[in-house]
């Protein structure tokens, strides 16, 4: 059951909530920051690149931003979803390789409702429509507390991609987290990552 409503009438390069989703025995929180002065320094350069192909328009086109020009370690941890039905709806393009390594699936082609848990896509989705609003890169920072105990990070950066200059058409992701064994199968236990599927 939501517990907030999604923030759009923020100041001008404040953190603020995103959302707070709650499920049973999960709480999932997102806050954005739009200062982006804290994302990693591989990142900052992403951003860079970003402001480069845009010139003077508030985001580049697809085409010219191209993931072939990227620091090749930086690609597998990137994705990127179509824009679809005015901004109700996101279908993953592209889905890196350590994605399907962190999160235990791969969204290749796939809705962003169909992510898991139903409670974690639900807060994806609420990013989305955040950047749709504030139509510039926005770093995220999840936190999906399980008990006193148990809190797990989950941190994105997106950014705005658009092929006239006036709709966002896509939305670029990149991650910088990465998980332990250990951690990872505390995830799967709990039910934040799906199980390996056993053939």
């Amino acid at each position: 059951m939501r517990a907030a409503k999604t923030l759009y009438d923020y100041l001008d390069g404040q953190r603020y909530l995103v959302g707070e989703t709650c499920t049973v025995g999960i709480r999932f929180t997102t806050h954005a920051d739009e200062k982006l002065d804290c994302i990693p320094e591989d990142m900052g350069r992403v951003v860079e690149y970003w402001s480069e192909k845009r010139e003077d328009r508030f985001a580049p086109s697809w085409d010219e931003f191209s993931l072939e020009d990227l620091d090749t370690k930086i690609i597998p941890r990137c994705n990127v979803v179509d824009v679809l039905a005015g901004g109700t709806d996101f279908v993953y393009r592209f889905w890196g390789t350590a994605r399907v390594g962190l999160q235990n699936q791969d969204m290749t082609g796939k809705h962003a409702y169909d992510l898991y848990p139903p409670e974690f896509a639900e807060t994806v989705i609420d990013e989305y429509q955040t950047i749709l609003h504030a139509r510039k890169p926005v770093w995220f920072e999840k936190t999906a507390i399980v008990d006193k105990g148990r809190e797990f990070q989950y941190h994105f950066l997106r950014m705005p991609l658009s092929g006239d200059g006036t709709t966002i058409d896509k939305i670029f992701a990149i991650t910088p987290d990465r998980r332990s064994p250990s951690e990872f199968a505390s995830m799967i236990d709990i039910g934040l990552i799906p199980k390996p599927k056993t053939y």
